[in-house]
């Protein structure tokens, strides 16, 4: 299923991303640049596995993540299935038509691997990958769409981290995948930290706050699309990024992700 599997997680594919404007060229630049090094200080400096606190060139040891993959596994998310978390289907009827796919349950050492992603930055991102990639198994929807976008962040998210992980995560993914990343989503209105509210308040804070960059609307059409995100909790995100896509008439919007969270 995964093609040139590394257990170490050091080793970067040299493909390079099919990019459509300059702000990716930049983007990936850069992750480029703080990839390096973050290998190198790994090299240098040790640092201790989230999962088991051995000393490991990764943020996480092999043992623990295969623990993580066993888990994966256990997903079982058919294709017929609207919304597959933790080998359960949940009846949302909120998400009919977007299928979800996603890492694993957000506990234990896939916590600490998102949490670190956000906190501190890339190189946490490469288990998460591969994780996501096992999650997307052989279903086409998940592994060859005809694009690859990503949850957009807020400007005060972005100021604050100076990156977003659903953009580092779905740059990732296409590199493994070799597929074509496009930011297509934009922010369209304030909204609040999605941490801390209510299943109800995650609904109306989200709520028509995503829509379609300009100049993305007329290429839509009969488009197969997969979202990228990092934690899915109730689902509010997913729907409301994938509304804009089947209002101009996108044939399917999927969703992977991460990790699977809840209230």
């Amino acid at each position: 299923m995964l093609k040139n599997f590394d257990v170490s997680m050091m080793v970067w594919g040299e493909k390079q991303f099919r990019l459509k404007n300059s702000d990716e060229e930049l983007f990936l630049h850069e992750m480029s640049r703080s990839r390096l090094l973050n290998e190198i200080a790994c090299l240098l400096f040790p640092d201790k596995c989230v999962g088991c606190d051995l000393l490991c060139s990764a943020p996480i040891c092999p043992r623990c993540f295969f623990n993580l993959v066993a888990n994966v596994n256990s997903l079982g998310c058919a294709p017929e299935q609207d919304f597959v978390i933790a080998g359960k289907r949940h009846v949302n009827r909120a998400l009919s038509g977007v299928r979800v796919r996603a890492g694993g349950t957000y506990r234990g050492s896939l916590k600490s691997l998102v949490l670190g992603l956000k906190n501190s930055g890339m190189r946490f991102a490469l288990p998460l990958c591969e994780l996501m990639v096992i999650a997307a198994g052989n279903d086409p929807s998940f592994i060859c769409p005809d694009i690859v976008t990503f949850v957009p962040t807020t400007k005060r998210k972005m100021k604050m981290r100076g990156f977003n992980p659903s953009e580092v995560l779905s740059a990732l993914l296409c590199e493994r995948l070799d597929l074509p990343l496009v930011a297509a989503l934009e922010v369209r209105r304030s909204v609040k930290d999605q941490d801390g509210l209510s299943a109800q308040e995650r609904w109306e804070n989200a709520n028509g706050a995503f829509g379609l960059r300009p100049g993305f609307e007329k290429l839509i059409p009969g488009l197969r699309v997969l979202i990228v995100d990092d934690v899915i909790t109730t689902g509010a995100t997913i729907w409301n990024c994938a509304v804009p896509f089947f209002e101009h008439g996108a044939k399917e919007v999927c969703a992977l992700i991460a990790a699977a969270s809840a209230i």
